[in-house]
């Protein structure tokens, strides 16, 4: 739940780049495991830009787009959301989703969110639309 004197994330209303979105959503899964999988270490890998850097050079992907999805990472990863760009703010936002779905279907205890508590936490309409649906089951 949000802290009392809490502001409201900032509506972010732009669409995402796709591309990006995508490259940084599937290799921070894969870069960047929650504690305790089966996945890669953290360590040098996680937001690295060397080897995630030096995949998607592989890849053919331009630098532009590996500076933006590694910026994408390390926002999702250190969750500072002053600067965060509009893809990041799209990924956080799923990601944040993404976890309290996971945590109710094991059953884990979580705060009850409420439309009050969804519209301050999530930077993105978008994003709070589909946890009101998701959450609130609205």
């Amino acid at each position: 739940m949000p802290q009392e004197g809490a502001t409201r994330a900032p509506a972010i209303d732009k669409k995402a780049d796709l591309a990006i979105l995508l490259s940084a959503s599937y290799l921070h899964g894969i870069a960047c495991p929650e504690e305790g999988s089966d996945g890669p270490s953290s360590g040098a890998v996680c937001g690295g830009a060397g080897s995630v850097g030096t995949l998607l050079e592989g890849l053919g992907a331009t630098g532009e787009l590996i500076e933006e999805v590694l910026a994408a990472m390390k926002a999702l990863r250190e969750g500072e959301e002053s600067g965060m760009t509009n893809n990041a703010l799209i990924l956080r936002d799923a990601h944040a989703i993404t976890e309290w779905q996971e945590r109710e279907e094991q059953g884990v205890e979580t705060d009850a969110f409420s439309r009050v508590a969804i519209d301050e936490l999530f930077a993105t309409e978008g994003g709070r639309t589909i946890a009101r649906k998701i959450l609130l089951k609205e």
